[in-house]
């Protein structure tokens, strides 16, 4: 294939997008659809540059491109993590680099959270992306040979993938986000593209390329498409409706080209320039970004304060881009025993996960280490990492399971019945008591379930308790407490035993930040006394205390939490809270006993 400036045109758009994006300028917030950019250009490339005949030659080539930038990147976020962010970050920071140094930081992320969400520190999130592309080209080979010999299953492998890809966007965007066979369907589009309509990758309906304008011109307009890449849609959710038709977009400027008055115009001989250095601009944009912006106990900060700063970002970024690609692009593929110094590379990155550890941990006492460990204890995956995906239509999820004659409660509640499901859980196996979870986190409020949805489920499922513990902003809401209320005189009607457990004591600030800063210099701990907790929460407790109902329970935690003065942290000096007002699992486990007394109370006449 001839060199074509319209490919690095479209990979230096594509980077553009990315690096506003991750700006957080505003009118670019689906600058994200780059990357499917991207992938639709990998796809046409690796057609072209896979040979049958020659395997080695092509994952040599996909190794020298690839790997000694990448494994830069790497170690260099590991070095300045280690002298910028604080020890719950830092901890963060290798997580993601031993799924980076796998070549699976998208399976990593997926597990972890949404690519949108900004609640944890995660200065290698865009490594993603290269996860999925280094899968693909794992299984090349693979997709060649479908195309060669049996088409129908080429073709096969594409309706599956977008299928996929499109029916998960409505059930887990994260995992069609993340996930390389949900993606796959991209890297196809771009290779059958250079299969079917090039000649070996070079143009062949030039005189067209017409066409191939006004697509960069569509594609260009991507900063100003209604993507969320939250949304449970298949058209505004991502990768929906919208990311085929970039793609497809994106196509058909790999077949057709650009005018040649586009390639030698000024525009074109900028983007021309940026995707030269794409890759290096890619790797780079976002660590810089991440550190530069830092704040500790914040989690990822893309906000730029002021235009300066931004000028000032920009600058930094242009200069170790160039020194990156210069050094890991150029320089060092160019140098004898390569493999060698690169097996050497990956060693020194490996040595460098395990053993800034060790010198980070070294760095804090004991206390310190509890304000930070605190962060991290945390309940997570409200139902479990992949029941969305293996049960998509079920509302509830089951958090431990004994035998199909034992007993089963339902907890229902928002964010916070999940910050304390691990402890419930533990002492309802203890007695044998299967617990079932809903699903949704804005159950009985504004866009949740109802209570004659609720109640359904519970006779479905042979439910016969209901555990009720929300966040006291949600119970101030009048449809929360009509609905809670609707719901418990319904359970009463069918015999379902119903137990209330007021909420837990909420803070000012998130507790481990407030708790360092007091620590680390003259900041002053917030007092909230047991009887400020019991005013600011006198309404629920009027309204859920004195219920008449014969199979319902009220439960007070201030005796827990609040026997004089609200508690911070337990005995040993572990703080209670992960954030404000969600409590970690020290926090928890400090219910127990109320727990064991709830459970005992809902199943005592079967007893």
């Amino acid at each position: 294939m001839t060199f074509r400036n319209d490919i690095q045109i479209l990979r230096g758009l594509a980077v553009l997008l990315v690096v506003l994006f991750h700006l957080d300028l505003k009118f670019f917030n689906s600058g994200f659809l780059g990357v499917d950019v991207f992938f639709v250009i990998s796809g046409f490339l690796m057609a072209i540059l896979y040979d049958p005949c020659n395997k080695k030659k092509f994952f040599t080539r996909r190794i020298k491109r690839l790997l000694p930038a990448y494994f830069a990147t790497i170690f260099f976020t590991i070095l300045a993590a280690l002298f910028i962010v604080e020890l719950s970050e830092f901890n963060q920071v290798l997580e993601q680099s031993i799924f980076a140094s796998l070549f699976t930081s998208n399976i990593g992320f997926w597990m972890q959270n949404s690519y949108f969400s900004k609640s944890d520190f995660n200065p290698l999130l865009h490594l993603w992306s290269l996860g999925v592309e280094i899968q693909f080209y794992l299984i090349v080979p693979l997709l060649y040979w479908f195309y060669k010999r049996i088409k129908p299953l080429f073709y096969l492998t594409i309706l599956v993938s977008i299928l996929g890809c499109l029916t998960l966007v409505t059930i887990s965007p994260k995992t069609s986000f993340f996930m390389m066979p949900f993606r796959l369907w991209e890297f196809l589009l771009g290779f059958y593209v250079a299969k079917t309509f090039t000649e070996n990758g070079n143009i062949k309906f030039e005189k067209y390329n017409i066409i191939g304008l006004v697509s960069l011109i569509i594609v260009f307009l991507i900063p100003i498409i209604p993507v969320d890449g939250e949304k449970l849609s298949i058209v505004y959710g991502h990768p929906g409706l919208i990311a085929v038709a970039i793609s497809l977009f994106t196509a058909l400027i790999l077949i057709f080209g650009l005018p040649k008055y586009i390639l030698d115009s000024v525009f074109g001989k900028v983007f021309v320039f940026l995707g030269k250095y794409s890759y290096s601009i890619y790797l780079v944009h976002f660590p810089i970004i991440v550190f530069c912006l830092y704040e500790p106990f914040s989690g990822t900060i893309l906000s730029i304060k002021s235009a300066t700063d931004t000028f000032i970002l920009l600058g930094l970024l242009i200069i170790i881009s160039i020194v990156f690609f210069k050094l890991f692009e150029e320089k060092i593929q160019q140098q004898s025993s390569f493999y060698k110094k690169l097996f050497l590379f990956y060693i020194i990155v490996l040595i460098s996960i395990f053993t800034s550890s060790y010198l980070k941990q070294s760095m804090y006492d004991e206390k310190e280490k509890h304000i930070f460990n605190a962060l991290e204890a945390r309940a997570v995956y409200r139902c479990g990492k992949i029941n969305r995906i293996l049960n998509p239509s079920s509302p509830i999820c089951d958090l431990n399971e004994h035998s199909k004659d034992s007993k089963n409660v339902f907890l229902l509640g928002n964010s916070h019945a999940d910050s304390i499901k691990t402890s419930f859980t533990k002492k309802a196996s203890e007695q044998n008591i299967n617990v079932k979870f809903v699903v949704q986190n804005n159950p009985m409020f504004k866009g949740g379930m109802k209570p004659e949805k609720v109640l359904n489920i519970v006779k479905q499922n042979n439910i016969n308790s209901i555990v009720i513990h929300y966040s006291p902003d949600i119970l101030a809401l009048d449809e929360t407490k009509k609905n809670i209320l609707k719901l418990i005189e319904l359970a009463n009607k069918n015999k379902i035993s119903t137990a209330f457990i007021m909420p837990v004591p909420i803070w000012s600030n998130r507790v481990p930040e407030m708790l360092y800063n007091n620590y680390k210099s003259n900041y002053v701990l917030p007092i909230q006394s047991r009887l400020d907790y019991e005013k600011a929460n006198q309404n629920t407790f009027n309204t859920y205390s004195d219920l008449k109902y014969k199979d319902y329970s009220f439960y007070e935690i201030k005796d827990i939490y609040c026997k004089q003065n609200c508690l911070l942290i337990n005995e040993i000096g572990k703080p209670l809270y992960f954030d404000d007002d969600h409590l970690n699992l020290t926090g928890a486990k400090m219910m127990e006993a109320l727990f064991e007394k709830i459970l005992s109370d809902l199943y005592k006449e079967e007893k």
